[in-house]
C-alpha cells in the first residue's frame, strides 16, 4: 500500500509517496513526470517517511542543508538509476554538468560513447526530486539547462544553496 502526502513548498505543491517504510516519490504537482510511480493502491497517510521527508524539506528550504538521510527506493530503468545514483554524489552547495555525469557512467558502463541526451533523460525522469539533486546538474558553461519541473525552480533552488551559474 502506498501512503500519499501533500506537502506547500515556496515553490508550488509537492506530492511525497511512501511504500514499505521508503519514499519512492517526490514530485512537483505540474511538472512533467509527476506520480508517475503512484498506483492505485493508495491512501493519504502521513507515514514516518513521509514526516521525514517533510522534515527534510523544511530543513532544505530555510537554506540549511539536512544533515539526516530518507530511505530510499528507486523506481526506474536500470540506467535511470545509474543516474540518480551519481546525482547523490554532487554535495550540497556544488555543481556539476551533463557532460560530468556521462562521463562517469560512460565509464562505470565502459562504453567509448555515450549522449549527454541520455544522461538528460534519465535526470529529468528523476522520481525524488531536490533529494535526488537533479537541480545541480547544469551545462559545459554552466548555464541553466532543462529542468522538468520548471526551469525557474531549477534558478530558486541553486540561489538557494549558493551554487554559481550563468544565464
Amino acid at each position: 500500500m502506498q501512503h500519499v502526502a501533500k506537502y506547500l513548498s515556496p515553490l508550488g505543491n509537492m506530492t511525497i509517496i511512501s511504500e514499505n517504510n521508503y519514499l519512492i516519490g517526490l514530485y512537483f504537482d505540474d511538472s512533467k513526470y509527476a506520480n508517475k510511480v503512484l498506483n492505485k493502491d493508495y491512501i493519504y497517510f502521513e507515514d514516518e517517511i513521509i514526516l521525514l521527508t517533510k522534515k527534510w524539506l523544511d530543513i532544505y528550504f530555510s537554506g540549511k542543508k539536512p544533515d539526516f538521510c530518507i530511505p530510499f527506493k528507486l523506481i526506474g530503468s536500470d540506467f535511470n538509476k545509474k543516474v540518480w545514483l551519481e546525482l547523490l554524489k554532487i554535495p550540497y552547495g556544488t555543481s556539476s554538468t551533463y557532460k560530468e555525469i556521462t562521463n562517469r557512467i560512460k565509464d562505470q558502463l565502459q562504453v567509448k560513447n555515450m549522449s549527454c541526451q541520455a544522461i538528460g533523460q534519465a535526470i529529468s525522469k528523476n522520481n525524488i526530486i531536490i533529494i535526488i539533486p537533479c537541480h545541480r546538474i547544469l551545462s559545459i558553461d554552466n548555464k541553466l539547462k532543462g529542468f522538468s519541473a520548471n526551469i525557474n525552480r531549477k534558478k530558486y533552488l541553486l540561489d538557494l544553496e549558493n551554487i554559481k551559474y550563468n544565464l
